[in-house]
């Protein structure tokens, strides 16, 4: 055989004869190999509850974790175990700002079904894309042309929906065998796969100028009756952040693109925002953890007033308050209309000072506000409905305000209130 011959895949990945009689011979058998280790992955822990992780800092970075494989978190309980949780801190870490990851996992997801499903999403807001596709496409033996061409087109689709200052990791296939049910003669077959698959994927983000290739190498397992350990998500982790930090450096400083602005910021994005309130189904019932939250951050910060917000229409309630007895106000007048329209929420330090708020009944009058503090509050899929915020009569520092803290604050409100809809509604006073 010559070269040409031992090169007849797209993109010259060597796909020989031997190749692709494997693919004919075998594909059946591992179809139901496959199957069969599905059934035996439904008995194994994952995580549950909100998909989203966070890592404190300033000036923090927006993520999405898409995929299978690894982005699943098979073998651990919550996503701050799993890779979510591992990555904030591994790209907090590398670029020493705060970190906010979203999931977006499916455990039957592959290559052909993941630019559809990656489009759905509001990938415009994102800095960093993180794509883990692929084992499902190695134990099945995807030919590596229908590879190439479908992560061309995930690569080539993620790029055309986010902005320029976005980046992209794909991540390359973990060793199969080193997943304890994939620890077989069948698995031997799908690692020598996903070698070649982890080949082309190297050569799609290098024709790429946004799309970075990042290995995932094997983990030894410390417990062994485990399907995977924390350790395995951390050392993952580490392997996407360490391709990131060149490139993501300046993200923040690259402009937005302006047919892809905020949701806050067209009428469109506007109307999905409030159906995305609308499904939540928020009232005013009392929940006794968020009033404790919103009164800890009344004291920590040292203002007379903290207040939980919700955005709803034309007008501003308030799911917890802390120093106010004010249960709702007019959207135009609250300050946190202008919170949801940023993603490191909004310091108001003078607010006479404020061309903004000057002339706001509520600086000129009751409860004569001078100084305020807000972060964004997110539904569960991403829209920003609210904020908790804190405000005073008295102006004040730039510099004396700790918003990471608030932030910290406003993660804890967020994830209880998305708590408070799952809970039954006798908890919500305990």
């Amino acid at each position: 055989m010559d070269n040409d011959e031992s090169r007849a895949g797209i993109g010259g990945a060597p796909r020989g004869v031997l190749t692709e009689l494997k693919n004919l011979t075998l594909s059946p058998a591992m179809s139901l190999w496959g199957s069969s280790v599905d059934r035996s992955l439904r008995h194994v822990p994952r995580p549950t509850g909100p998909a989203r992780a966070n890592a404190a800092g300033r000036d923090s970075l927006r993520a999405m974790i898409f995929g299978a494989g690894p982005a699943v978190g098979w073998g651990v309980a919550t996503h701050d175990l799993a890779l979510p949780g591992a990555f904030a801190r591994a790209l907090s870490a590398a670029t020493g700002r705060g970190a906010d990851v979203d999931l977006a996992a499916d455990p039957d997801i592959s290559i052909s079904s993941a630019l559809q499903a990656v489009l759905a999403m509001q990938l415009w807001r994102y800095d960093v894309i993180v794509i883990v596709l692929g084992v499902n496409d190695a134990t099945r033996l995807t030919p590596l042309g229908t590879w190439q061409q479908k992560l061309d087109d995930l690569v080539a689709g993620v790029e055309e929906a986010t902005s320029t200052g976005t980046k992209v990791v794909v991540t390359g296939i973990q060793p199969i065998r080193s997943i304890p049910t994939f620890d077989s003669v069948f698995g031997t077959v799908a690692d020598q796969h996903a070698a070649e698959m982890n080949a082309i994927t190297q050569q799609v983000c290098a024709r790429s100028e946004r799309a970075t290739f990042a290995p995932l190498t094997s983990v030894s397992a410390v417990n062994t009756t485990r399907h995977r350990e924390p350790a395995a998500y951390t050392h993952w982790a580490g392997e996407i952040a360490r391709v990131i930090p060149a490139g993501l450096n300046d993200v923040l400083r690259v402009p937005r693109d302006p047919h892809r602005p905020s949701a806050a910021d067209e009428p469109a994005h506007e109307a999905h925002r409030q159906r995305a309130l609308d499904r939540m189904g928020l009232n005013a019932v009392p929940n006794v953890r968020l009033d404790r939250m919103v009164s800890i951050a009344r004291r920590a910060l040292r203002t007379t007033s903290a207040l939980f917000t919700v955005i709803d229409g034309d007008r501003q309630w308030h799911k917890a308050r802390s120093g106010t007895q004010v249960t709702e106000i007019a959207r135009s007048d609250g300050f946190c209309d202008f919170t949801i329209r940023t993603r490191e929420g909004m310091i108001v330090c003078d607010a006479r000072k404020d061309p903004r708020f000057r002339n706001n009944p509520l600086v000129t009058g009751k409860p004569f506000i001078r100084f305020y503090a807000g972060f964004p509050i997110e539904s569960p899929t991403g829209e920003r409905i609210g904020a908790l915020c804190v405000f005073d009569s008295d102006p004040r520092a730039e510099s004396d305000v700790d918003m990471v803290y608030l932030r910290e604050l406003a993660h804890l409100a967020q994830r209880e209130l998305e708590r408070d809809g799952r809970d039954d509604p006798g908890d919500r006073h305990r």
